[in-house]
């Protein structure tokens, strides 16, 4: 199964929007989309604003077999009010600052 596909049957299975077809969307809160998107070898957390539906100004990389399982967790407990002030947990990468967090590193 490709990539594509991957992310199309994992939409469907937690019921979850298909925004591009590998980025799907999780949840809409204050001023923001909680994305999930697909990249090479992982799953990476985004806040997309809800004005510039096209980027994303915050992400957070989730890495091994149970990253897309982790990140979902994660975006799922995402506050309905201000996203700004929100950390999510147990992410590898924080691709605003490159902050890493070896001890999540295939976990």
């Amino acid at each position: 199964m490709g990539m594509v596909e991957q992310a199309v049957e994992l939409a469907a299975e937690h019921g979850l929007t298909v925004v591009y077809p590998l980025h799907l969307r999780v949840k809409t809160v204050d001023s923001h989309h909680i994305d999930l998107v697909r990249m090479l070898y992982n799953w990476r957390l985004c806040t997309t604003p809800l004005d510039c539906p096209s980027t994303y100004d915050r992400g957070w990389c989730y890495l091994g077999p149970d990253s897309f399982k982790i990140a979902l967790e994660e975006a799922q407990l995402w506050p309905d009010d201000d996203p700004s002030n929100y950390m999510p947990a147990r992410w590898y990468k924080d691709v605003k600052t490159q902050a890493t967090q070896p001890q999540y590193f295939f976990k």
